[in-house]
């Protein structure tokens, strides 16, 4: 069996943080301001907001660490590939 894929820390830390703007909360002020600094994100309103660059690194850190990224009415929905599903689990 190999091993689990496994992300850096800096990969953890904006994975994170894209996942928190994904889902409407606020990411912290110091990893904020990373993601802006790199085109991750950025203010709309006031709000934090995934740009197409943030979007592509969410899914391409996903793809790395065994997860995959599927859309229902246009909303992105995180979920765990099949094989990295408990094999009680049933979908």
């Amino acid at each position: 069996m190999s091993k689990p894929p496994k992300l850096s820390n800096v990969q953890n830390e904006r994975m994170g943080g894209l996942i928190a703007v994904l889902c409407h909360r606020e990411p912290y002020p110091w990893l904020g301001d990373k993601l802006k600094g790199g085109g991750f994100v950025e203010l709309k309103n006031e709000k934090y907001c995934l740009t197409d660059k943030g979007y592509k690194e969410l899914e391409r850190l996903m793809t790395l660490c065994g997860l995959a990224m599927f859309y229902r009415n246009g909303v992105p929905e995180i979920q765990a590939t099949s094989a990295q599903r408990s094999p009680d689990v049933t979908g």
